[in-house]
């Protein structure tokens, strides 16, 4: 039963920095659309009376006040949600499964002979993983 508790999740150090770009966007496209909507309201309480604009405070539109600058916060909040990258995680992810696949596991020099048995990646964050190396064994011997 010690080992019934699931594991912690083990993330790179690049999808930490990630997360934390894609939190600080989410946070800049909060605060646009907060504030355009807020302009908006000021934009439409000054102009009124204009012919062009056809303001009647009727849906969709619905004019100066509370309900109004939400409905407009919500639009610009769909309108700006592009500034988040979700396809920059995809396609890191595609990079990692294309470098395992391709680069590591066919690397022939990567096979061990007494035993038989060539490489075979069994995780995507590998290439990550022997980025991070830091200092190496020969450096350690001189």
């Amino acid at each position: 039963m010690m080992n019934h508790v699931p594991s912690a999740r083990k993330i790179t150090q690049m999808e930490r920095h990630m997360n934390v770009l894609v939190g600080y966007m989410l946070i800049w496209v909060l605060f646009e659309s907060i504030m355009l909507g807020a302009g908006d309201q000021i934009f439409n309480g000054l102009n009124h009376g204009l012919w062009y604009l056809r303001i009647n405070g009727e849906w969709p539109e619905l004019g100066q006040g509370f309900a109004g600058w939400i409905v407009q916060t919500i639009r610009f909040i769909i309108l700006t949600n592009g500034f988040i990258p979700i396809s920059l995680y995809i396609t890191l992810e595609m990079i990692k499964v294309l470098q395992c696949t391709l680069m590591l596991n066919q690397d022939r020099k990567m096979y061990h002979k007494p035993s038989d048995t060539p490489f075979a990646c069994r995780t995507t964050s590998l290439n990550e993983d022997l980025g991070q190396v830091r200092k190496s064994l020969l450096a350690l011997w001189f």
